[in-house]
């Protein structure tokens, strides 16, 4: 177990006002290692701290006690997920949630995912893939995506709904769920009736696959950056990139989940992450918050 996995809001309480004793710079709150290599390459050197949490509950409380405690130059950046389409988004003027589901999905809307495709896929293959489908790898990855995505969020309904009526609702671990056991990758395509199937009988034994298709059609429209998990996204890309889209057998560049994760991380443009909306409400809380900095804002 990792010292950010044994972390407890509280103690992140204390971590940080000890650290107020040696550091008078901004702390940034960031749930997980992932999201702390981003942000290696964008705050400001010497003048932000940035604090792993281990989590997101340990996040969002953590900023609570310190809210609470009127602690001045504090910052969490968690993943939206699905707050802002259920409106469970905690208020708090130290907090700034991701614009889509996650920062994965923010990265991956930008040239982020271009060079990805540039450096492991076969620019033929694509085109053809392109061409055949009528669509861009953009947007049948979204489409993909979607499979796992929508399911999530019904399950993250039905654990809203538990906490209402009190009642005691399994904790759902979709990494039982991988989009490898259940992605053709002759085809790039999503086994549906399959995900579907191995969930009911692990989850929703009280449905019938008819019946859960229906709720998750039932599901409201939403933006799909919304909707769907970065790492579902990268997953699937990784599949697509070993015979779909990727080199001819025998000449693959080795396009694993991992060198995926990090290319995306690495490559959104300076200019391009200034401009996104998660940036400027970065910069909205610096200039409410003088003198504390996150990041520079120089394109």
């Amino acid at each position: 177990m990792s010292s950010s996995e044994k972390k407890t809001p509280a103690i992140i309480e204390v971590e940080i006002i000890m650290q107020r004793l040696v550091h008078k710079g901004s702390f940034l709150l960031l749930e997980g290692s992932d999201d702390s290599k981003f942000w290696n390459l964008h705050v400001v050197k010497d003048k932000c701290e940035k604090v792993i949490c281990g989590g997101k509950t340990n996040l969002t409380d953590a900023i609570e006690l310190l809210d609470g405690k009127q602690f001045s130059g504090i910052l969490g950046v968690p993943d939206d997920d699905f707050d802002s389409l259920e409106n469970t988004q905690l208020s708090s003027t130290n907090l700034v949630y991701t614009e889509t589901h996650d920062l994965e999905c923010l990265l991956l809307k930008s040239i982020a995912f271009d060079k990805i495709l540039a450096e492991y896929g076969d620019s033929k293959k694509i085109t053809e893939f392109e061409r055949t489908h009528h669509k861009t790898v953009r947007e049948a990855l979204l489409e993909r995506g979607l499979i796992y995505g929508r399911l999530r969020w019904l399950a993250f309904r039905w654990w809203l709904a538990s906490r209402q009526t009190l009642t005691v609702f399994p904790k759902i671990k979709f990494d039982r769920f991988q989009p490898s056991d259940f992605t053709d990758e002759r085809t790039w395509s999503i086994k549906e009736d399959d995900l579907y199937e191995a969930f009911i009988r692990e989850y929703a034994r009280h449905l019938t696959l008819d019946a859960l298709r229906l709720e998750i059609a039932q599901l409201p429209n939403a933006d799909p950056l919304k909707i769907c998990q970065g790492h579902d996204f990268v997953k699937i890309l990784a599949i697509g990139l070993k015979q779909v889209l990727g080199p001819p057998a025998g000449k693959t560049k080795g396009a694993s989940h991992d060198k995926i994760a990090s290319l995306l991380r690495q490559g959104i443009e300076r200019a391009e992450f200034c401009d996104t909306l998660l940036a400027k409400k970065i910069v909205e809380w610096e200039n409410r918050n003088t003198p504390y900095r996150i990041f520079s804002t120089a394109k």
